[in-house]
This record gives structure tokens, sequence and C-alpha cells, in this order.
């Protein structure tokens, strides 16, 4: 597991450093965008969060997890190429015992979302410089980054690690064709990240 949670401790800075290289050009749409794009924003987040309440908070709780159980195994199946039963069924297991809360994940998505669209129309109101709207833009980015509520972020430390711990004990399962799979994902994502970054 601490080697899983290294792996995904040393992609957070590459994110940031494109995410920083993002800046100017998301500066630039904030300032620019109108009351209409705004208004499709909002739509589109409501449409979005209505969805995901009815998939996660109000479905019955054996569908709840078998949404989560279809996401996931699409997720590991990406990297590593079709599972096998024994593979599926500890996937399953691990997805009945996680801590997750979807309630919490909601409520912080929809605090992004309004941070956002306020920060947004702030910008429009005041009309600042780019500089000092760049400055905004990045405070944004950081409360996105690192969360709102204090018992969110340890909330999603300990989500994490149960995501490690089930990746570990997946990558541990994996056959050599798996594996080799991984790797040729793995190194495609890298060249991804690489061109973003330059």
């Amino acid at each position: 597991p601490q080697a899983i949670c290294a792996l995904f401790d040393d992609v957070r800075p590459r994110i940031e450093a494109v995410t920083n290289r993002a800046l100017p050009a998301l500066t630039q749409v904030a300032l620019g965008a109108t009351p209409e794009q705004l208004a499709a924003w909002q739509k589109s987040f409501d449409k979005r969060n209505a969805k995901w309440r009815a998939d996660n908070i109000d479905a019955k709780p054996e569908a709840r997890i078998a949404k989560r159980f279809d996401s996931t195994k699409e997720n590991y199946e990406r990297i590593y190429g079709t599972l096998n039963d024994e593979q599926l069924n500890a996937l399953k297991k691990d997805i009945a015992r996680s801590a997750w809360d979807a309630r919490a994940s909601m409520v912080e998505s929809m605090r992004r979302q309004s941070d956002g669209l306020q920060t947004v129309r702030q910008l429009n109101k005041d009309k600042p410089s780019f500089d000092a709207a760049k400055v905004q833009m990045s405070s944004l980015l950081e409360r996105s980054s690192t969360g709102g509520d204090p018992t969110y972020r340890a909330n999603i430390e300990r989500w994490r690690k149960d995501s490690c711990e089930s990746w570990a004990q997946l990558h541990n399962s994996t056959t050599p064709e798996q594996r080799a799979n991984a790797v040729a994902v793995l190194k495609g994502y890298e060249g991804d990240v690489a061109a973003l970054i330059r």
C-alpha cells in the first residue's frame, strides 16, 4: 500500500504543475465569462448533481454498490485489462466495506461549484487587472485542491488510504500479462503528462 500511495503522491505535483501552466488561460476564460455562460454552468452543475444524487445517495444500497463497482472495475481494467473472477470478488468486498461517504462528497463538490461560480461572478463584477484576477483564480484552485472543511480533508485522507490498500491488493494479484498491460498504459499516461507540462 505504501508504494501505491507514494505513486499517488508523486503524481500530485505533476498535476499541480499542469494546473499552474493553465492558470493564465483559466483566468482569461473567467474574466471573459458572460452571464449566459455562468447560467449555463449553473444549469450543468444542477443537472450533474441531480444525477449524482440519484445514483449515489437516493438509490438503494445494493444499486449504489453496483454503480461504484462498475465504475471502479472500469478504471482498473483501463490499466490492467480484463480482471479475473477472483480479482472482481475482492474488489466487490473492498467496495462494500469502504468508508467512503457519498453525502460528504456531494457537499464538498457543491461547495467547490459554488465557490467557483461566485469567484468568476465577482471577477466579472469587479473587473480587476489580469494579474489580480490570476491571484484570485490561483486561490480558487488551491481551495478546490485541498477541500474547504477540515473534517472532509481528514475523510479524504482516510478514503485515499482505503483506495491505496485496495489497489495494492489488486496489483499483488495481477498476472504477468496484466502487469505488462499496466506498464504500457502508464507509460502512455506519463508521455501525456510530460507533453502537457511542456
